[in-house]
């Protein structure tokens, strides 16, 4: 039973898919007249908003945390003892 319902979603979700389109198209359509020039707006938008769709996101296993920041160091990364003239007062080598 759980299939017939998985599929039955599919198709729908497809129709609407299907639909969408299509009256996206006719829209794009209306816009190239110069009457209907307050649809153009709404043309950019949603092809803005369809390419953040179209683009590839970064593989990343789940649980995997994300990386820090470019230019901050890596935790595990050993720290570098610094130099005896730097004028910090606090810091003394061994």
């Amino acid at each position: 039973m759980l299939n017939g319902v998985s599929g039955a979603n599919l198709v729908r979700r497809q129709r609407i898919a299907l639909i969408t389109e299509e009256a996206l198209t006719i829209r794009a359509q209306l816009a190239r007249d110069p009457a209907n020039a307050v649809l153009v707006p709404h043309v950019l938008e949603i092809k803005r908003l369809k390419s953040f769709s179209r683009r590839k996101k970064s593989a990343q296993a789940p649980g995997t945390p994300t990386s820090p920041a470019p230019g901050t160091p890596a935790p595990s990364a050993p720290a570098k003892p610094e130099p005896q003239g730097s004028g910090t007062s606090g810091s003394q080598q061994v």
